[in-house]
């Protein structure tokens, strides 16, 4: 094994990582240079006058790309067994003063099943970092293994070594004449904080499984996580264990291992969001005096409702051609130009193009919709570019269901308070 300041990266003419830049180039204290294959986990000779490539220039390169962290091998972590943690696709590196110690963990990053980044652990410090694409609709860490085992219960952890964890502690506590049921376990893939927008993101697959069980992290960060999701996936289930998370389960013990089995398997129950409230808990807000909602644009209809106010639902009804979709329109053209508010609109009988000239026109007083009128197509084109993330709108194409209507008033919510 070699050791001193680790200089830049070569070839590999050896493993099958040939011409990734494989091994790490190092010059010692006496001015000798050696390198050493972090595929092959080889020590390898610097021919005199060999390039190295000076873009990687630490002991684990910002640099390194997909392909070569694929090669990498995976090993033992955190008391998460070899093949458990191969089985997720994670890979590990390991010390190059002693060639044992795992010093870094890559936990894989997929959109629509294909590989696009890895989430970078250093162990030392636990200091993290992504490599490659992690953004957007990534899906959840083990989906692919989750899909394949299709079980009847889904489950949902906080980090990646939970989830190889308790998947662990759920196989090895599975009775002899179940072995052949693998169990389903993901975690989420950027922390707590994205917990809902990775169930979002993920929704169908979600919707595969006959029951979710949430073994969220027990602090406060995960309390936050389990409550923001629960809000928008109200049937999840939740499991809560005696120790902090997964992990520190599996390593506390066989018996431990057992208890996480059974709690997960046999105890999971659906979390009530209500909270019992004493008059002190909101005499302030009972005395606080009502405020006046925003303004329609009619004004004796604002005082006869006292305004737009949180929580109201309006309802127009009419005859057919009265005038409810003009209504519409002028209300949501006062609402996002005069009150300046965004709107989401799920107009089920017009194209999102024609409702968005309709509010245009309300704004232009011109109405663009019509084949005998001219207009400035300039004027038109400012007009809708100043809607822009101030009124959203349903494409009704897709569907008129109830449930995907559902979805897109949560994903517009989601989108206005990132």
């Amino acid at each position: 094994m070699t050791g001193g300041v680790c200089i830049g990266r070569v070839d590999c003419i050896d493993c099958i990582g040939s011409g990734t830049d494989n091994v790490q180039v190092f010059e010692k204290e006496d001015g000798t240079i050696d390198g050493f294959c972090f595929v092959c986990q080889k020590p390898r000779t610097i021919e005199e006058g060999q390039v190295v490539n000076k873009d990687y220039n630490n002991e684990q390169s910002e640099k390194v790309d997909l392909t070569s962290i694929s090669l990498l091998p995976s090993h033992s972590v955190r008391g998460i067994n070899k093949h458990v943690v191969a089985l997720f696709g994670v890979k590990t590196a390991l010390s190059l003063s002693d060639g044992s110690s795992v010093t870094d963990h890559y936990y894989p990053a997929y959109k629509d099943g294909k590989l696009t980044g890895y989430e970078h652990r250093k162990v030392e410090g636990k200091v993290f970092r992504s490599i490659g694409d992690r953004k957007g609709n990534v899906e959840f860490f083990g989906q692919a293994v989750a899909s394949r085992n299709r079980h009847s219960k889904l489950f949902i952890t906080e980090g990646c070594l939970d989830a190889m964890s308790l998947y662990q502690a759920l196989v090895d506590n599975t009775p002899p004449k179940y072995k052949s049921r693998k169990p389903s376990v993901v975690s989420l893939t950027r922390g707590s904080s994205a917990g809902l927008t990775d169930c979002m993101n993920n929704r169908k697959f979600l919707e595969g499984f006959d029951e979710v069980i949430l073994v969220l992290d027990d602090d406060v960060a995960g309390d936050k996580a389990k409550a923001s999701i629960l809000k928008t996936f109200p049937e999840f289930k939740v499991v809560t264990l005696p120790l902090n998370d997964p992990n520190a389960m599996l390593n506390d013990g066989e018996g431990s291992a057992r208890k996480m089995y059974d709690l997960c398997m046999w105890t999971s129950k659906k979390e009530r969001q209500g909270k019992v409230l004493d008059v002190v808990d909101f005499m302030e807000f009972a005395l606080k005096k009502p405020e006046m909602g925003i303004s329609f644009p009619w004004p004796t209809v604002t005082k006869a409702t006292f305004g737009i106010r949180p929580n109201t639902i309006h309802i127009v009804g009419a005859a057919p051609k009265i005038g409810k979709t003009d209504h519409q329109h002028q209300l949501v053209e006062h609402l996002i130009n005069v009150e300046n508010v965004k709107v989401g609109m799920f107009d089920l009988e017009n194209a999102p193009a024609k409702t968005a000239k309709k509010l245009a026109g309300k704004h232009d007083k011109i109405d663009y919709s019509r084949p005998d009128i001219e207009f400035d197509v300039e004027a038109l084109r400012q007009t809708l570019e100043s809607m822009n993330g101030r009124v959203r709108f349903y494409d009704r194409s897709a569907s008129r269901d109830w449930d995907d209507i559902r979805i897109a008033i949560t994903e517009m919510h989601l989108l206005d308070s990132i």
